[in-house]
């Protein structure tokens, strides 16, 4: 009777184990996919934008998995602004208006960063490869990000499509095209 009630308590126990892994590996599993693929940095920045060059790319559902949250505009932008921003544009992104795509020949990307801080005070990068309108909403900017300024281009040109406003946020890659039209919009 001893060693059929030892049996059957390690039985519990080994089932008990077996359901734990099995659980935290579904658990782990589920996690890994919620992972954006590209990480918080150029070269995920990099790695992203390059999706948009390949031949046959939906450039639409690329660009549609960029679009911000509410609680993306929050954390990007300071309350006075984010709630105006997330209003603006989200007429413009239900109807699939705010498009990133290279024109025939566009073949290769540049791409330029800026902090937040640059972006505060309008120096370094930010002044550098970012367009005046960032001067105006550079101190409704929150801290702690690095936008994204890329431009499609033919080989060996500086001129192409442009596009600015690239921020990765919340565990996300999201677009805040142009936010300075907000200060636009206001007038």
């Amino acid at each position: 009777m001893h060693a059929e009630l030892r049996f059957m308590a390690c039985a519990f126990f080994a089932f008990r184990i077996f359901v734990v892994l099995l659980i935290g590996s579904t658990v782990g599993r589920c996690q890994e996919k919620l992972v954006d693929p590209y990480p918080n940095s150029m070269q995920g920045a990099k790695a992203l934008l390059q999706e948009y060059l390949k031949p046959g790319a939906d450039v639409a559902a690329l660009t549609k998995k960029l679009q911000p949250t509410d609680k993306d505009y929050e954390s990007v932008f300071k309350p006075e602004r984010s709630k105006k921003l997330a209003e603006m544009y989200a007429q413009p992104w239900k109807d699939a208006l705010i498009g990133i795509a290279p024109k025939p020949g566009q073949t290769e990307l540049l791409l330029f960063s800026a902090t937040s801080e640059e972006l505060q005070k309008w120096t370094g990068n930010a002044k550098q490869y970012f367009p005046g309108g960032y001067e105006k909403i550079g101190p409704s900017i929150a801290d702690g990000f690095t936008f994204y300024r890329f431009k499609f281009v033919s080989p060996g040109e500086k001129l192409g499509m442009a596009f600015d406003g690239l921020v990765h946020v919340n565990g996300h890659w999201r677009l805040f095209p142009k936010p300075y039209r907000v200060f636009e919009e206001s007038k």
